[in-house]
């Protein structure tokens, strides 16, 4: 009896047939460093990651789409925890791309000062404007002088 309580339980996000069948449902939340926070997690907090490459890439008013859906359910995560973290699972088990964009999503809230995509308006961390304004460096650069750092 001692064995059968020291196995984790369904409602912890173990499911030891389906694990073995092949059907194991990881939980996109517990892959990432947001880690999962949901109290009886369905999804298995055992296996990281077993989901198959996809095909390709989808077109780009798919990816409008996903980006839109995904990021309205991570805001309406903390109205709405479970049903949030159930569609987020159902879209991230049919598209590498939305598992990927909820990954990096999950990674840049879990570390809002990290390195984040640069502004529109910086080139390397400086400001674009900074890299054109010594037009004599571009000119000698175009000539075949190396550029000075």
């Amino acid at each position: 009896m001692e064995d059968d309580q020291a196995q984790p339980s369904l409602e912890e996000g173990f499911a030891p047939d389906l694990c073995l069948l092949g059907s194991c449902d990881p939980c996109i939340f517990f892959a990432s460093s947001a880690g999962c926070h949901r109290d009886a997690c369905p999804f298995c907090h055992i296996h990281k990651q077993t989901w198959e490459i996809g095909p390709q890439r989808p077109g780009k008013q798919i990816r409008m789409r996903l980006k839109k859906t995904m990021l309205n359910l991570l805001q309406s995560r903390e109205s709405s925890p479970d049903r949030a973290h159930n569609e987020l699972q159902r879209l991230a088990r049919k598209s590498v791309f939305a598992r990927h964009l909820l990954t990096g999503y999950l990674e840049a809230q879990a570390d809002p000062e990290g390195q984040g995509a640069p502004a529109a308006d910086e080139v390397h961390g400086q400001p674009a404007a900074s890299t054109l304004e010594d037009g004599s460096e571009l000119e000698s650069f175009l000539k075949g002088q190396p550029l000075s750092l």
